[in-house]
This record gives C-alpha cells, structure tokens and sequence, in this order.
C-alpha cells in the first residue's frame, strides 16, 4: 500500500514592520533562519530612521506597512519626521506596537515612556490600557518595588518613574547588571493576561538590546507567535545575554577574556606602540565590525592592537582591565571607534568621574573617528554634510569629554537583499577617511614619545589686522594668557624664551610689521620677519591633500600666490618666533572677491 507522505500545513504569514537607527544584518539573517526553518511566514519590511529623516523612502509605503501590519517595533532615536508619521498613523490602527524611548527618542513624552500596545499593556498614547494602572496600584507598586530591591536597594523606581528623577542610580553598571538579572525570573511569570505582555516585552527588549542573528530570529518568532499568524509547537529560546567584555581581533577564532591568552595568541612586538581600541558591543556589534576591522589591520602595520568589544557601559572598568597593568597604563594612544556619544560610556551623565579620573591615569591621546547613523553615505558624499544628531552626538559630546580627530568613519548604506527581497541597511567604511585617521594616531604616538624640548609648535591667534592684536578676540586678553601658556610651557621644557610681560610679546609684533594688513607699515618690513613660502613649495603642499578641499581653497584665494599677503611673489605668513614656538595670526577671509 502506498503512504503519501503529509504536506505541512501552510500558515497564514505574519506582517511586521521593523524600524531602526541600527544597521539590520543581524535581524536579515534571523530572517532567513526562519525561512529555512518554517517557509514564508513572514512578511519582513525594513525601514532605517535616516531613510523617513531624509526623504530616502516612500512615506505613502510606510505609512501602508505601519498601518497594514500585525507588528510593528520602531528603535526611532532621532526620528523627528518619523515621530510624526507614527502619531498620525499608529492612533488609528489596533495592531501590536512596541516603540522604543525612556529618553532614548524624540517622539515620546516621559509620562508615555513608550509608544506600546502589546495585548492587555497599552501606552498611554495608545489609548488607555491597563498597564498605567497596574503601576500606580498597591499590588503593582508592591511588585515593582519588591524587584528592584533584590537588585539594588538604594535604588528609588517610582522617583524614576514618576519625577523621572535619576539621582537614586549611583552605579550605571549596576543598574545594568540588576536589569539584566531579572531575564531568569521571566520563566515564573505566569503566561497569561498582563503579566505575559510584561514578559514579551522585556524579552523584545532583550533580544534587540542584545543584537546577534539568534536573538533578531527569536525576537521575530515571538512577536508572529504572540502578535501575529505564526502556531509554533516549538518553545522560543530566551534571549542570549552577552556579559562579558571581551578582546576582538578579525582573524582570531574566538574571544580573548584576558590579555595574557591574547598576548599568547597574537603575539607582541616590543618596539611597537600599542593601541587600545573600544567599540560597542550588544545591538551594535555587527555593524562596527567592517570599520573596526579597517582599523585593526592597518595598525597593526605599525603597532599593537588590543581592540575590546564593550558590553559594560561604564568604560572605565574595561579600561582598568585591559589598558593597565600593574597599575601601569599598557598603551600609547585611545582610539574610540565609530564613535558617538560620551566616551566615558552610553550613561556618562549619570556617574562620570571615575572615568574622568581613569583618562588622566591613562594619559595618552584620546581619537574618536565617529560613525554616521543618521547621515546616509550617498547623502553625505552628495552634500558633504552631517545630519544634526550625527554632528551633536558623533562629533561634539566626543570633544567635550576630550577627544580629538574627529573625522567621518563609516555611514549607513542602503540596497536590497538578494535572497530575502528586504532591505538592507549596512554601516559600511569610508576608507580614505579611516586611513587618514590611522595615519593621524601613528603621528601622535610620535609626537607623545618625542621629548618637550624637541618639539615645535605653533599657535594661531586672532588678529586680521593690527587694530584687532591689543585685546584680541571678544576683548579678551590674549596676550595675558599667551604670557602664561608660554611660561607653563617653558616650565615643561619646551624650548622658547618667555616674556616677562605681556607687552614684550605684543610689540615682537607691532615692531617688526608682523600683522595681516596695515595702513602703517609696508609689505616689506613685514617680509622681512615673516616667514615665506614659494609658490612652487605651496602648489607641492596643494597638491597633496584631496581634488575637493583643494579646489574649495582656490576658489577662496585664487591661484598660488594670490593676490593677499605676498611679497616679490612669495606668500608671506606673519608670526614671531621664540625658540622652537612659532606664534602666527589668524590669516583674513580670502579673496574678498570671493568669500
């Protein structure tokens, strides 16, 4: 007798739309896990926040998909116009919605917390829900509090909560832990009414939280199973928590725990400077890894690596465990890539001096070559420009904890999966920019290891002219501090002749011509101190630097010499000398036919 052998069962597909700041590489592949595992059951549409930002998209299509699907998880820090879109779309439907915020976006209020609507938890925005009143009741308070006091005791959630005051978390780290200590007490929450939306939701959290193509495919499982079509007879694996900070290396088998094992596999050139370098782990892991994996190559031409993928957010402590040893600081230069944010960790605002203290033990040069997530690599390369957040976020809050070399790393690129059909979303390198920066952090090392004494340096003061050098720029006293900044460094062996006073300095310039332009004296007292640069030495230096800033300098200057500041056709550059210091003027705006 013949036996036919059963056809599955086709199910109904689940639709979810998935919208985030994140390149999408780990949830594509979780994707195609699944397809292999259990056919098309689901319909994935894919969005990038600098997609909706910039225009990139349809807005009539994701309008469609938000409204059209079962599920819909939005990661919109940022999204400005997206926060829009959601309000005017997501109001109106019933479908599951699970929006990331608590001060990560900009879309949410803080009473709000979260653009959500998973079963029975519903935000606020979302129409009412219970889980509002399940906080602010005695049993539900009860609960909350008797948790989090198992983590952390001084720890005060309802100030967070309700006066989103956060002066209870001492440690960031900490908090962090205690968070994540709460995934193994997910199995003895009962699996029914609001306690079971509670749980799905922090395990989405977690499995996005936590990146990786295994947790992207389990988030997607639980959300169509839950929140869509998707009947599984298998149980969903709870999310994979990565704890550890670990040493990376692109052609290592595994992770380094330690640096001794790393050392041992790896190896160490003792005459080489060593490098340390930080990246994100967890969410960002994946997309950092072509530009980190640039770096790490290129360096290593020259240096030592030690290359850490942080999961701790209170970098401090990875510094303290792989960047000293002995209590003695193991490298010659910081590199934080691709950076954004606080190089002292994501919650800098919230406990900052412990890393601050670590820096200045640390005592090297601090570069933060920055990864673009909301500037799109053909906008950027269009326009030359850099989306708001991505200047706010990549470029000044570096600065201001002290980091240098701020220079475009890596931008997010857009193209469609060939097996999936979805798209995808990539931080890919900008190469020249990445090699600039490897070569910018070898001449620091250099510059670190020469002696005081032998190094030269200038310094750029205000004064376009001669009326500007008595006071200098918004009437502050430049010469004053130039007196003191010139002792300190004579103090420090640096090799220079410090005025006495104020005034010997002022009139090093005054008396031998040395200002831009002048109604007073003439070019040629002036050339005869300044220092002179030939046309042919200055189009050598034109040359080797990139076609566009190049171009945009002769649109500015005109053709070497120009017709500004020259002299028997050399270009003049006024400045006085003291030992190997040379202090020059802020030159004038270019051609005024031009600017």
């Amino acid at each position: 007798m013949l036996v036919r052998k059963q056809k599955k069962k086709e199910q109904k597909t689940t639709k979810i739309t998935y919208i985030s700041i994140l390149p999408s590489i780990g949830i594509l592949e979780g994707l195609k896990e699944i397809k292999r595992d259990y056919g098309d059951v689901i319909d994935l549409l894919v969005y990038g926040v600098h997609d909706v930002e910039k225009g990139v998209i349809s807005v009539d299509e994701l309008k469609n998909d938000l409204a059209s699907s079962h599920f819909v998880f939005i990661d919109g820090r940022g999204g400005d116009r997206l926060g829009s879109i959601m309000t005017e779309v997501l109001a109106k439907t019933d479908n599951a919605v699970l929006g990331m915020a608590g001060g990560l976006s900009y879309y949410s209020t803080p009473e709000d917390g979260m653009l959500l609507r998973l079963g029975s938890l519903k935000s606020k925005g979302m129409s009412s829900g219970k889980a509002k009143r399940f906080i602010n009741s005695r049993i539900g308070r009860k609960i909350i509090k008797i948790m989090v006091r198992i983590f952390d005791k001084d720890l005060e959630p309802f100030k967070i909560i309700d006066e989103m005051d956060t002066s209870s978390i001492k440690d960031p780290q900490r908090l962090v832990n205690s968070m994540i200590r709460i995934e193994p007490l997910m199995k003895f929450i009962p699996g029914m009414g609001i306690l079971k939306d509670i749980k799905n939701m922090i395990f989405i959290m977690l499995y996005f939280g936590m990146g990786s193509s295994q947790n992207m495919k389990n988030l997607l499982l639980l959300v169509a199973s839950e929140y869509g079509n998707l009947k599984l007879k298998t149980k969903i694996e709870p999310p994979v928590i990565i704890k550890d900070d670990v040493i990376y290396h692109p052609d290592a088998p595994m992770f380094f725990y330690n640096l001794d094992d790393y050392r041992n596999w790896r190896g160490i050139k003792k005459d080489n400077a060593t490098i340390g370098l930080i990246f994100y782990g967890w969410q960002l892991y994946e997309g950092s890894r072509p530009t980190v994996d640039l770096f790490m190559r290129t360096l290593e031409k020259d240096a030592n690596m030690i290359a850490i993928v942080a999961s701790s957010i209170s970098y401090w402590q990875v510094m303290e465990k792989f960047f000293f040893k002995d209590g003695k600081p193991l490298i010659d230069l910081f590199m934080w890539a691709p950076a954004s944010g606080s190089l002292t960790g994501p919650m800098v605002q919230l406990n900052p001096d412990k890393s601050y203290k670590l820096l200045q033990r640390l005592n090297v040069p601090v570069l933060a070559p920055f990864g673009m997530v909301m500037t799109p690599m053909d906008f950027w390369k269009k326009s030359n420009h850099i989306a708001p957040l991505d200047e706010l976020m990549a470029v000044m809050v570096p600065e201001l904890d002290g980091a240098i070399e701020p220079l475009p790393a890596c931008a997010m690129v857009d193209q469609i999966d060939s097996e999936t059909n979805v798209r995808l979303i990539e931080a890919q390198p900008i190469e020249d920019r990445c090699l600039k920066s490897c070569r910018r952090a070898m001449r620091w090392i250099r510059l670190k290891k020469k002696k005081n004494k032998d190094k030269k340096i200038a310094i750029v003061i205000y004064g376009m002219d001669e009326s500007n050098l008595g006071g200098g720029a918004g009437f502050l006293d430049v010469f004053e501090s130039l007196k003191n900044l010139l002792k300190e460094m004579g103090d420090h062996n640096y090799t220079l002749n410090p005025p006495d006073k104020k005034e010997d300095l002022l009139n090093l310039f005054l008396d031998n011509g040395q200002v831009n332009t002048s109604s007073w004296t003439s070019k040629e007292i002036t050339a005869k101190h300044a220092v002179t640069i030939s046309p042919e030495k200055y189009k050598k230096w034109l040359a080797g630097i990139p076609e566009i800033p190049g171009n945009k300098i002769i649109d500015s200057w005109g053709d070497a010499p120009g017709k500004i500041m020259t002299y028997n056709d050399d270009i003049l550059i006024p400045g006085v000398r003291s030992g190997n210091i040379f202090i020059g003027l802020q030159p004038t705006l270019g051609d005024p036919d031009n600017v």
